[in-house]
């Protein structure tokens, strides 16, 4: 997983770097949380409440009041690739997104301690045997 999103992602973004200036790069790779919510909402089936949907609209707004005026008035004439570069950076978020969005889905099934690489606790030399494990000794003594 993380050679995939990992490296799509860092591939994406250090690309738009070469052809978009770097502030609106970095900007652009904060697209992440909307996406994020947005695709929660159509892929995991998770509730978008009132504020989060005014919240998007309001991030999206200004992403768009930022991005759209370095796409027009000379700005490719300064910057040729700027729109191959805009593209890389949203490719970038989408790929933060969705790596995102995978790892949490992929992490609801191990259990924290597991995915640490943590043993499980060896049992007090006290504590009872449960039924199987008493089954299990005595079908393997026979």
């Amino acid at each position: 997983m993380g050679a995939l999103g990992y490296a799509g992602q860092a591939f994406t973004f250090f690309t738009a770097l070469t052809l978009a200036p770097a502030g609106l790069v970095a900007l652009l790779l904060y697209l992440h949380p909307a996406l994020v919510a947005v695709l929660s909402a159509v892929l995991l089936h998770e509730r978008l409440s009132t504020p989060k949907v005014v919240a998007l609209v309001v991030a999206l707004a200004g992403m768009a009041l930022t991005v759209l005026p370095t796409l027009g008035d000379g700005a490719p004439a300064a910057h040729p690739g700027i729109a191959s570069g805009v593209a890389f950076g949203v490719a970038a978020a989408a790929i933060y997104a969705g790596y995102i969005l995978v790892g949490a889905r992929v992490g609801r099934g191990v259990a924290a301690a597991r995915a640490l690489g943590a043993r499980p606790r060896a049992r007090a030399s006290n504590a009872r045997p449960s039924k199987i494990s008493t089954t299990i000794t005595a079908a393997a003594s026979k």
